[in-house]
């Protein structure tokens, strides 16, 4: 017990202090290999639709080709993971200038409102979930997401409706700052 403590504790501790290396990326092209490598297991009896649209003459952006990644692949996993039999997850870029918009949208069971200004906590999960042992989770995986957002310098929002789904928008700077 003592051991995963510890281990749980160096992880919190990590999530304050990744550190990217940028390098060329076509968004597109990045999300559309998630989702030909089915990552996720995805349970019997359940049918998942991923549509990705990218509106942007170029899809190119500057970020890290591992972090960056691990951030859709836990979004995908959790709309698989919180949505009924039938999911559908919409995924969309935008260019808006020097920034890039990301929208991932599902038709999940939404997450209430009381957990809204919770959901990147470490460790949190809305109390509602703790019981359910058909989703399992450590309440990790949101924390990491926006602590790999904050260090492209980008920011993470989500809007959710019980029973109707949830949509995430991060917004990230084409090319990232160089280190000094």
């Amino acid at each position: 017990m003592g051991h995963a403590i510890t281990r749980l504790l160096t992880l919190s501790d990590i999530f304050y202090r990744i550190q990217i290396y940028p390098c060329p990326l076509c968004l597109k092209e990045m999300l559309e290999k998630l989702c030909a490598l089915n990552f996720v297991k995805i349970p019997l009896g359940k049918q998942v639709d991923v549509n990705i649209s990218c509106e942007m003459d170029n899809p190119e952006i500057s970020v890290d080709p591992v972090y960056l990644p691990i951030v859709f692949e836990n979004l995908i996993g959790n709309a698989i993971k919180y949505s009924g039999k039938s999911v559908k997850i919409d995924i969309r870029c935008q260019g808006k200038g020097k920034w890039i918009e990301i929208r991932v949208k599902d038709n999940g069971i939404g997450i209430p409102s009381r957990s809204l200004k919770r959901i990147f906590e470490i460790y949190y999960r809305d109390p509602s979930m703790r019981d359910d042992h058909s989703r399992k989770g450590f309440g990790i995986g949101l924390s990491f997401v926006h602590s790999v957002v904050k260090a492209h310098h980008g920011k993470i929002t989500v809007h959710s409706i019980i029973n109707v789904g949830t949509e995430f928008i991060i917004i990230l700077p084409r090319k990232q700052w160089k280190r000094k």
